[in-house]
């Protein structure tokens, strides 16, 4: 079946076309000429695996140049296929940016290599909270700042895989009361080998608070601890705690925050 757009302009976007043409109406964009052209687009990603042979296909016709496979994985190509699907007369600029420094870098090449709208489906851990503040959404109003309309994606996080919460401590002992009101913050049991526990916080414009971050996991009869992330927050260590385990089998873990001293 042939889109709107092959059948009113002759040209073809490849054999797959996303779901989410259809699911926004993007066709009938494209059934009256609104389809992107004369509009660069940069697709900003860690992973460009097979994105030449993707392009050979036909997926990506308006591709500009090939760059590298990056980290693995071709979750940079699958995002450019989308946004070529989306705005079939659009040209294509994908960027290589696995690292915050690397990102920065492309911003700052924007006076002198401008393109129009930036997609950017990427997570830089610790360097924002999301809220404005930070040096990942500086970029991004640097960015604006230049006339470039940034789009970013909402997050990958898994449903029951996020909390969000204000710091608790009613009983003034340092330890952060969970919704709940317990000060363990317990999961279900994990059957992953290994995964990740992050802690991020709304302190990046003059840090001043410093936390910390426990896990546990269940012996039986009791929580033993299995990992911590205790960097000493201030103006070189931003606002965010981390911890890497490897579970072996299904196991019940928790999670627990402290607070230094000053934490209002």
């Amino acid at each position: 079946v042939r889109s709107a757009y092959e059948t009113a302009y002759g040209t073809t976007t490849g054999e797959v076309e996303t779901v989410g043409v259809s699911l926004v109406g993007a066709s009938s964009m494209h059934c009256v000429g609104v389809t992107g052209a004369s509009i660069r687009v940069a697709v900003v990603d860690s992973q460009f695996g097979s994105l030449e042979q993707t392009a050979l296909e036909g997926e990506i016709p308006g591709l500009v140049e090939v760059v590298g496979p990056g980290q693995g994985g071709s979750h940079g190509t699958a995002c450019a296929e989308v946004v070529q699907d989306m705005a079939p007369g659009a040209e294509i600029l994908p960027v290589l940016a696995g690292t915050f420094t690397e990102l920065q870098y492309f911003v700052q090449s924007l006076p002198f290599d401008p393109v129009d709208v930036v997609s950017h489906s990427l997570l830089y851990m610790g360097t924002s909270f999301g809220d404005g503040e930070g040096p990942v959404c500086q970029q991004l109003q640097d960015a604006g700042e230049l006339g470039v309309a940034w789009v970013t994606s909402a997050g990958n996080i898994e449903p029951g895989h996020f909390l969000g919460a204000t710091f608790q401590d009613a009983d003034g002992d340092g330890w952060m009361e969970m919704p709940s009101g317990e000060e363990y913050l317990e999961t279900d049991g994990i059957t992953s080998s290994t995964f990740s526990v992050n802690l991020d916080w709304d302190d990046y414009q003059d840090p001043s608070l410093d936390l910390d971050l426990y896990a546990y996991r269940w012996d039986g009869s009791g929580w033993e601890e299995v990992g911590s992330s205790t960097r000493e927050q201030g103006f070189f260590e931003p606002p965010f705690e981390d911890i890497q385990l490897v579970s072996t089998g299904q196991a019940q873990y928790a999670f627990r925050i402290f607070a230094h001293p000053g934490v209002e």
